[in-house]
């Protein structure tokens, strides 16, 4: 049974939720599904629980890499830390060794009906290069039956891209020149245009260096 203040807080959120003036109906249903996110058993709940529990770590490094295991939909997650530990991790049944100072974490199964998983996946995805702060949890894997244990990551904190990324992403821009468009019948000019990072001598200091 709900105490009081945990009652209060709820319907209070509610309410807010529904809006000023809403039909009771709504308020009752925005109360219900704030207090379904506080069971035990709710996806919500169990992330709260593996972020807030003292066992589990909180890693601070630079994503290199995002890859998707087929055989259990989950994202492997290449991070640099720095650290001095190898290690292993396997892809669809093959074993691979983490490159000097990289840590292997996993993103929870992306098929999952909560959709979470694939949610975190992407957006590590779209942070690599960047340096991170993530908090992963131990987890059991089912079915397995030596009772092992796998890191999943249950958060990702954003900390921008080092200067290091920035500059090098900034040059690979600044090589990848489009190409104009190809009008039907024009003739295409062989010559290669110069890279616009690359720094143009005015003429008639050209002449000069002749």
């Amino acid at each position: 049974m709900t105490d009081l203040a945990s009652r209060a807080a709820i319907i209070g959120a509610a309410a807010s939720l529904a809006g000023k003036g809403a039909h009771l109906g709504e308020v009752m249903d925005q109360a219900a599904r704030i207090a379904s996110m506080t069971c035990d058993r709710s996806a919500v709940a169990q992330v709260v629980d593996a972020i807030t529990n003292p066992d589990s770590k909180v890693l601070v490094g630079h994503v290199i890499g995002v890859r998707k295991d087929p055989k259990s939909t989950r994202g492997v997650i290449l991070l640099w830390t720095g650290t001095t530990r190898t290690y292993k991790y396997k892809i669809d049944g093959a074993e691979y060794t983490a490159p000097e100072g990289v840590e292997v974490v996993r993103t929870d199964r992306t098929d999952d009906n909560s959709g979470y998983g694939k949610r975190l996946a992407l957006r590590l995805r779209d942070l690599i290069g960047h340096k991170v702060t993530v908090w992963v949890a131990m987890e059991e894997v089912v079915g397995s039956a030596d009772n092992n244990k796998t890191r999943v990551v249950k958060h990702v904190l954003d900390l921008g891209l080092s200067e290091e990324n920035r500059l090098r992403l900034a040059w690979q821009r600044c090589r990848r020149r489009p190409e104009p468009p190809h009008r039907p019948g024009a003739r295409r000019d062989p010559r290669p245009d110069p890279s616009p990072c690359q720094q143009r001598i005015p003429r008639e200091r050209r002449a000069s260096r002749a």
